[in-house]
């Protein structure tokens, strides 16, 4: 039995508490979905091994997966679960906490593509999350930013310039976030 007292954040990775705070947050967030209270309920930093352990407790499926989503943390097997499963996958830290377009990562590949469109690597790593289906909540700190992070509707990528960002993954990976692959 979980010790109801004990905070998750103050659990360990490891402890097996952690499966029954999410369980129970599960519950707590369905009785109020059921209530009215709330329209829709989702999910944050869920891996597919979360998603398939909430199979056996929720009544409800999530409707999101709030994560974190660039292409130096691509999770192509994350992003077709969700999407066989009808979740939305949103993504945060779309610009690596703006390590991704501020020079802090060598990125031959964004910097390639955002010289042949001739717009901002910002407007090119949005439209790549846009165009894998994923939800994108990017931070603008001002109306001009705002502005700009919308131009990245107006155009298209190719399958192949996709393809290439997609690989930058495959070379370099890194979080800029909190990693929940230490949460059993």
């Amino acid at each position: 039995m979980c010790n109801l007292s004990q905070s998750t954040a103050k659990l360990k990775p490891t402890d097996s508490a952690n499966r029954w705070h999410r369980q129970e947050s599960w519950r707590a967030l369905e009785e109020l979905q059921r209530a009215g209270k709330i329209r829709t309920i989702g999910v944050s930093n869920y891996l597919v091994r979360h998603l398939e352990e909430m199979k056996e407790y929720a009544t409800i499926p999530p409707a999101i997966n709030q994560c974190e989503f660039h292409p130096l943390l691509f999770n192509k097997g994350l992003l077709g679960y969700c999407n066989k499963n009808g979740i939305l996958l949103e993504a945060y830290s779309s610009l690596g906490e703006g390590h991704l377009v501020n020079g802090d990562e060598d990125l031959p590949e964004l910097d390639e593509i955002s010289h042949r469109h001739q717009i901002p690597p910002v407007q090119i790593l949005l439209k790549w999350a846009l165009q894998h289906g994923v939800a994108v909540i990017p931070k603008a700190s001002s109306a001009e930013h705002l502005l700009e992070n919308f131009e990245a509707t107006r155009f298209e990528l190719s399958p192949e310039e996709m393809a290439k960002l997609d690989s930058i993954s495959e070379r370099k990976q890194k979080r800029f976030c909190w990693d929940s692959s230490k949460i059993i």
